[in-house]
């Protein structure tokens, strides 16, 4: 329970030990607006409890008196005088610090798996595109000459081919490092052979 303002007339030891303090009364040493993160929220507070009178699942960032960031939501009711002022206001919190954390902790890693996914999609074609390349090179070398000079350019493409299919089954890092990569960048981690074939292919991301 406070006053308008910011005098904390009343609170319970939970909510004092959210905040960091050993007792109610300690807790009530300090203004309210101490405890905002921004000071113009609780003035944001303040004019939707005179509008609504009554605010539920309001979530705000408070500070513990260490400094520390709380994430609460919080259901407030606004008691006004005879002259319909708002005076005092009463309410409840409940601390959804921890909640809030997992909550990003999942996301993040849901956000990784798809680009992980991503990135061994992108592996898969490819590589078989590699394939396709490998293939066509041998037709063209069955119908060479020995001697033709032209077939070093032929089996250089179909060594790098070779190269990276002994490692395919070990995409490595792709998900651990793939958060701010370009798809042309993804590549470079997901398939050992595009850096010697980057020469070769357009650039098409404004790399």
């Amino acid at each position: 329970m406070s006053t308008v303002d910011g005098t904390l007339v009343d609170c319970n030891p939970t909510f004092a030990r959210m905040l960091g303090y050993d007792s109610p009364a300690e807790a009530c040493e300090h203004l309210t607006t101490e405890y905002y993160s921004k000071p113009e929220a609780r003035i944001d507070l303040l004019s939707r409890i005179r509008t609504q009178k009554r605010i539920e699942l309001h979530e705000e960032t408070l500070k513990r008196r260490d400094g520390s960031l709380l994430q609460i939501l919080e259901n407030v009711v606004g008691h006004f005088d005879e002259a319909g002022e708002l005076s005092e206001i009463h309410g409840f919190v409940i601390d959804v610090t921890d909640r809030r954390r997992l909550e990003h902790e999942l996301h993040h890693s849901q956000k990784l798996q798809a680009v992980g996914q991503l990135a061994g999609g992108i592996a898969h074609d490819f590589n078989n595109l590699l394939t396709a390349m490998k293939r066509h090179g041998e037709f063209v070398l069955d119908d060479m000459a020995e001697g033709d000079p032209r077939r070093a350019d032929i089996l250089e493409p179909n060594r790098i081919v070779r190269r990276p299919r002994r490692r395919a089954r070990a995409p490595g890092p792709s998900i651990a490092c793939a958060r701010s990569r370009s798809p042309r960048s993804l590549l470079r981690i997901a398939t050992p052979a595009y850096s010697p074939l980057e020469r070769r292919l357009p650039c098409t991301d404004g790399e």
